[in-house]
């Protein structure tokens, strides 16, 4: 019996822009934003914030795969640079958006100066990583297969996480990430094939919903994804219909943030019940009915008080400021001390070590901020890993957040590389966004979680990523207009 084929869409890729320079486009977009920047009204600062965007670009931006580093410095930087655009908007002096006013400027040029040497860091690791196109790979996924396998993988981890499993919190919690890598291979071979669109709106409208059933703003996950994958299935140039779908959906996210921020304080304390803690006392139904009435009485006002809290919410590099006016000054440096406490602390597991000390991110942000900030009983604050890096070595803390941008590239060159095509290498990569997109998180939380996430991925690409590629792949030979003859041997051998 002939093995069935599956007529595939071509899979046109753009190459990112060439090192040797920038297409006249991006050099106008450049002089404009230059122009703009020095009319501003803090110009120098503006224009450190746009240079390091213009690096991103030309060095993280690529449509031939899903640029997980890119996404993730983007945010990191939106997150350092947040306050400055509002100051911008408002046409006042950047530090008059910090709470801690006086190292204002040395906050925000630690803050750039510490996302360029994390971004050196993962250039020179994954720089070398193959940028060949996915169609091969792409070309053997099953929509219908995928699905499976997604769905199969969501009611394993409700019931693995339902367990009373103790010691192997951050196995679970690693092991959870792997859903984004089902999604992923989901989602890309729907929009390969053109099959199967109507269950992938359903899957992620369901994930954005369910997942509104939670303490903290954990939809972002399902609008981030994509946002992450479309690029790489743009073909030729960018046209107008592509630039109105991504300003539509920026439209979206920020009025999802906006009316969120308004609603979130009033929900949780609906969910806790009158309860102190991060806890959750009420159904999902009853949940998600009061949010829906929470969001519907968000009139002028409360929108106008949720955009300006979302830009403070974003805005993570006050606390960096309110640091640097406490240590030296009342605190010494650790002079490392900091940094090899997380060590210690990923290389104790707490399954062998049950009197391993319990951490609280606001406990160490009041400590090293020299006031009561926030109460570790109600909320995550924490001092973020330059503050983290700033308390051991001062202003030489982008040493030390280069170092930890090699091992991060390192750790996700590694888990790329399972895969001689790349194909599965990124299923199981690609989760590592979600540990370092985010500004805020502790060296000690990055650094543990990390770790954990790499080596519980090991043993998935050991024991089980075989038959996870059997179980979504095609049967028989590759479907037709498969091309393999810029591969090697040896990847030419993976596409049959």
């Amino acid at each position: 019996m002939p093995t069935q084929r599956i007529m595939m869409r071509p899979f046109a890729t753009l190459a990112p822009v060439p090192a040797a320079g920038f297409n006249p486009v991006a050099l106008m977009l450049i002089m404009v934003a230059t122009a703009v920047a020095l009319i501003t009204f803090n110009p120098l600062s503006t224009l450190v914030g746009l240079a390091g965007l213009v690096v991103l670009f030309k060095f993280f931006w690529t449509r031939t795969q899903p640029a997980v580093m890119f996404w993730a410095l983007l945010h990191q930087w939106l997150q350092v640079n947040a306050g400055l655009l509002y100051a911008d908007l408002l046409g006042v002096d950047h530090s008059e958006i910090f709470t801690y006013k006086v190292h204002a400027d040395e906050a925000y040029l630690l803050g750039m100066t510490s996302l360029f040497a994390l971004g050196l860091g993962l250039w020179i690791m994954t720089r070398k990583l193959s940028r060949e196109r996915l169609d091969d790979w792409l070309a053997r996924l099953d929509p219908r297969k995928c699905l499976k396998a997604y769905v199969v993988f969501i009611i394993f981890f409700a019931v693995l996480s339902s367990l009373p499993l103790p010691g192997v919190g951050q196995v679970i919690l690693a092991l959870s990430s792997l859903k984004w890598g089902f999604f992923y291979i989901f989602f890309c071979s729907v929009l390969h094939t053109g099959r199967y669109r109507f269950p992938l709106l359903i899957c992620i409208l369901l994930e954005f919903v369910f997942s509104l059933y939670s303490i903290f703003a954990s939809f972002r996950a399902i609008l981030i994804m994509p946002i992450m994958l479309l690029p790489v299935f743009f073909k030729g140039r960018i046209r107008p219909s592509h630039l109105l779908a991504g300003f539509l959906l920026l439209a979206f996210l920020v009025n999802v943030g906006i009316v969120w921020t308004a609603v979130k304080q009033d929900y949780r304390l609906f969910m806790a019940q009158g309860e102190k803690g991060q806890v959750i006392n009420v159904s999902r139904n009853v949940a998600l009915g009061r949010l829906g009435e929470l969001v519907q009485s968000v009139d002028g006002k409360r929108y106008q008080e949720g955009a300006i809290a979302l830009v403070y919410r974003l805005f993570y590099i006050d606390f960096l400021s309110g640091l640097i006016g406490n240590v030296p000054e009342r605190l010494p440096f650790e002079e490392g001390a900091n940094s090899m406490k997380s060590i210690l602390h990923v290389v104790t597991p707490r399954m062998f070590f049950p009197e391993k000390e319990v951490l609280h991110d606001a406990v160490q942000l009041n400590k090293y901020m020299g006031r009561f900030v926030a109460d570790y009983t109600t909320t995550s604050m924490s001092i973020g890993y330059v503050g983290d890096f700033y308390i051991d070595f001062g202003f030489f803390a982008p040493l030390g957040v280069f170092v930890l941008g090699l091992i991060i590239g390192y750790l996700y060159r590694l888990l790329y590389r399972q895969d001689p095509v790349g194909g599965w290498g990124l299923f199981l990569a690609m989760p590592l966004f979600f540990t370092i997109y985010v500004f805020e998180i502790t060296l000690i939380k990055m650094f543990g979680v990390m770790v954990t996430y790499v080596l519980v991925m090991l043993m998935v690409s050991k024991f089980l990523l075989p038959r996870i590629k059997r179980s979504v792949e095609l049967g028989g030979v590759a479907p037709s207009g498969v091309r393999t003859g810029h591969l090697n041997p040896r990847r030419a051998r993976l596409a049959h």
